[in-house]
């Protein structure tokens, strides 16, 4: 720990009940830990508090006593050990004793650790372990900023309520009570129930590894979901395959404890460490037990200084098995009580652009659930997702929602044979066929433009819960002198105005093909009398002639007929602009916006949440205007649901006209979930 101080804290220098803060060790988003005497001992502490931003998270001030409770509970010297749990008129705090040679990331900093050097550490985070498993705890969040040392190198494992107090890399995911991503295991990754202590073996693992050769056994810049893919996927590179000093003997029982499958690792702490052990200094290891904790002390009843208690049968006192009966089994309903009581969390891991909604209402971070299952709602960019979570009583769950990018191969025929055409993606710069394109998550305009061909057809790329990448989506535009098949679903249109759109499916329908525009040709007097057209186009829309792209402002051209085409995103209108020569015609693109009139029927006076891509608003009965483009509509509300379809599309298509476009109403029907 570095007693680097911003004078700004107010604290510093203040008296927190018997404690005199004198700096500060640590600062996050969460929470400080400071450096504090206890005046009354004259020893050093450490106290840990939470920031005043979080003061009033229920959930988060419950788990920063949970880690006070954690930390107690488990007797090592290879633990921080806990003193006190104090509420002061400064807040609450968690008073520790103070660890002074700083932590097992500041020494990685000079550099891959020799096995000799870091073997006598490692055994003792182990043997730190091996306590807290053996009462129960895991800890969940093993990374080399949780290892602390003293400056006679004796290992103390910290932050045990999984809330990161520094400021660094390896940024612990949503108030940081799921662990750090960089470090965690597979069933992390992927929030499986079953999660137990054997998961802080495989974090030590990978501590252990980097600590050896200076890197992790994966990249970790390439972003989240690169690391969940190979934390979940990959298999690992041996230690030796970066430094070919670590012994393979090392190499080979580390690895062990990185196997994806926890059945495959190590059983214990223990036995990790003696597996080590063979291979290191320590050839004869101690394994630390805790002693029981000790019998419960129930006091006799109160009586008058003159009174025996007697037994209606006999007259004699209670024997001492019935005193232990009786205290057994008042232990035993307490017990239970807790046991029911409990309750469970549920993680959502926070992601730019993305919205979650748990059981139809909107979340975000931590929240506490009741046990069974959920449904999680992922929205970003106008896609979803969703999913089903189950959680046990007293259980910790964590949903991580992912935008992929996602590999799209796009070709063009003409009667079966391959079309020399161009793509624009998003009106962007035209693509020769065949190619494929890289999309983000959304959804996506696609136009194939060729000398016979202009078609424009949408490709939604969806978010995901599963780490793995998505498979690529084919886009095969066919046409021809023969009409195309019927569709139900034309890709490209503009209306209806409104239609129910499948949250989870990806589906590509052949899109809509349409005649070939006449090319730009001259049907008047001479070429080298020209008119003028005068393009006008509002925000958010794109305007082009026979497939030519226009700009604001005049242009000359020869004289004829041209198909003006009118796009937002996947929307469009058309229509057809006759230029006269020595004369003007104007054309303008408008962006209208609609307004929308949401209801819900079904179940009276029950009001839900409107939210319009992904974004939540305001609540049944209500009307909201949207610009030009495709939107998403959804409602929710915990304990309802909708009958049916529960997410519907608005068009607000661009136009040549400048009348304004007719209201749509959009009706929910909806029942109680119970």
């Amino acid at each position: 720990m570095s007693a680097a101080s911003p004078p700004s804290d107010p604290l510093i220098g203040a008296r927190v009940g018997e404690y005199h803060i004198q700096g500060v060790l640590g600062r996050g988003g969460m929470g400080v830990v400071y450096r504090a005497e206890d005046t009354a001992l004259g020893i050093p502490v450490a106290l840990k508090s939470i920031t005043a931003g979080m003061t009033t998270d229920a959930s988060f001030v419950r788990r920063f006593r949970t880690e006070a409770r954690a930390m107690a509970r488990v007797a090592s010297p290879h633990i921080v050990r806990v003193m006190a749990l104090r509420e002061t008129e400064h807040g609450l705090f968690i008073v520790m004793e103070y660890v002074d040679g700083g932590s097992l990331h500041d020494r990685m900093a000079d550099g891959p650790m020799p096995w000799a050097t870091l073997w006598p550490l490692l055994r003792q985070m182990l043997l730190g372990l091996e306590a807290a498993h053996t009462v129960g705890v895991v800890h969940r969040d093993i990374k080399p900023r949780n290892v602390l040392l003293t400056t006679d190198d004796t290992v103390k494992l910290t932050d045990f309520g999984l809330a990161r107090l520094q400021s660094d890399g390896d940024a612990t995911r949503t108030q940081a009570v799921a662990g750090t991503l960089a470090y965690m295991s597979p069933e992390q990754v992927r929030s499986l129930p079953t999660l137990d202590h054997r998961s802080d073996l495989f974090s030590l693992g990978l501590t252990a590894y980097e600590a050896l050769v200076g890197r992790l056994p994966f990249d970790r810049d390439g972003g989240d979901f690169t690391m969940m893919r190979a934390i979940v996927e990959d298999e690992f590179p041996a230690p030796t395959a970066f430094d070919d000093r670590v012994p393979p003997e090392v190499a080979t029982a580390l690895m062990r404890a990185l196997e994806k499958d926890p059945d495959r690792r190590y059983a214990s702490a223990a036995e990790m460490r003696e597996a080590l052990a063979g291979v290191g200094d320590d050839a004869a290891p101690t394994r630390t037990r805790m002693p029981p904790p000790p019998p419960p002390v129930v006091p006799p009843p109160r009586q008058a200084p003159d009174t025996a208690p007697t037994s209606p049968a006999s007259g004699r006192r209670p024997s001492p098995a019935i005193l232990s009966g009786i205290a057994a089994g008042v232990l035993a309903l307490l017990a239970l009580g807790w046991w029911l009581t409990r309750t469970s969390t549920l993680t959502l891991v926070p992601l730019a652009e993305v919205t979650y909604f748990l059981d139809g209402e909107p979340v975000a971070g931590e929240v506490d659930v009741s046990p069974g299952t959920h449904e999680v709602l992922c929205v970003a960019h106008g896609a979803s997702a969703t999913t089903e979570v189950e959680v046990g009583r007293g259980a910790e769950r964590r949903v991580a929602c992912a935008t992929p990018d996602q590999a799209v191969d796009v070709s063009a025929f003409w009667d079966g044979t391959a079309e020399p055409a161009s793509v624009l993606v998003d009106g962007t710069q035209a693509v020769p066929l065949p190619t494929r394109l890289s999309l983000g998550t959304g959804h996506h305009t696609l136009r194939v433009i060729s000398t016979r061909l202009d078609t424009t057809l949408t490709v939604d790329v969806l978010p995901t819960f599963d780490p793995a990448p998505p498979p690529p989506q084919t886009v095969a535009v066919q046409a021809g002198t023969a009409p195309p098949p019927p569709t139900d679903t034309p890709v490209a249109q503009s209306g209806p105005i409104a239609q129910p759109m499948p949250q989870q499916t990806q589906s590509q329908p052949p899109p809509q093909v349409q005649q070939p525009s006449p090319p730009l040709q001259s049907t008047g007097p001479a070429p080298a009398r020209m008119g003028t057209v005068d393009v006008t186009m509002d925000a958010g829309v794109t305007l082009s002639l026979d497939g030519s792209s226009m700009s604001g402002g005049s242009r000359e051209m020869s004289p004829g007929t041209y198909t003006a085409r009118c796009q937002a995103g996947p929307l469009s209108e058309t229509t057809r602009v006759t230029v006269t020569a020595g004369q003007r015609s104007a054309v303008r693109c408008y962006a209208p916006s609609r307004v929308v009139r949401v209801t819900t029927t079904g179940a009276e006076g029950a009001w839900m949440t409107v939210v319009v891509d992904g974004q939540p608003g305001a609540q049944t009965p209500t009307q909201v205007t949207l610009p030009v483009g495709r939107h998403t509509i959804i409602v929710r509300r915990r304990g309802y649901e909708v009958v049916g379809q529960d997410m519907m599309t608005v068009d607000v298509p661009p136009r040549f006209s400048p009348d304004p476009l007719p209201p749509v109403p959009l009706a929910f029907e909806i029942r109680s979930a119970n």
